[in-house]
């Protein structure tokens, strides 16, 4: 149930009243979730008794910085790959046998 959105994307979300609530004012919250994420606002409304009200602004909450934490995943990922690149070019250059001239060693 639900979207599924990208990083930096949007969705508005919908939240069905019963008519029979009281015009408020109320302190609504929400908190909506997926995996890791967690978003939550807050505001109070207040229902108009006839036509439309003006928006009310929600106070967000819960926000997480996902840039700043891909950002550093990927710096971790590229100083493990370095670190292993190193590693093997290390063992490698250790392993690498330098030949010996034989013949010159036997003739003396």
């Amino acid at each position: 149930m639900g979207t599924t959105l990208g990083l930096d994307q949007t969705e508005p979300v919908t939240v069905p009243l019963d008519k029979e609530l009281p015009d408020g004012p109320w302190k609504a919250r929400i908190t909506i979730e997926s995996g890791l994420l967690e978003r939550t606002a807050q505001a109070t409304i207040t229902f108009p008794a006839a036509g439309l009200g003006e928006p009310v602004p929600a106070e967000h909450s819960g926000w997480f910085p996902w840039r700043w934490v891909a950002g550093a995943m990927a710096l971790i990922l590229l100083i493990v790959l370095l670190a292993v690149y190193v590693r093997r070019r290390k063992r490698a250059e250790h392993r690498r046998v330098t030949p010996i001239a034989h013949s010159a060693a036997r003739g003396a």
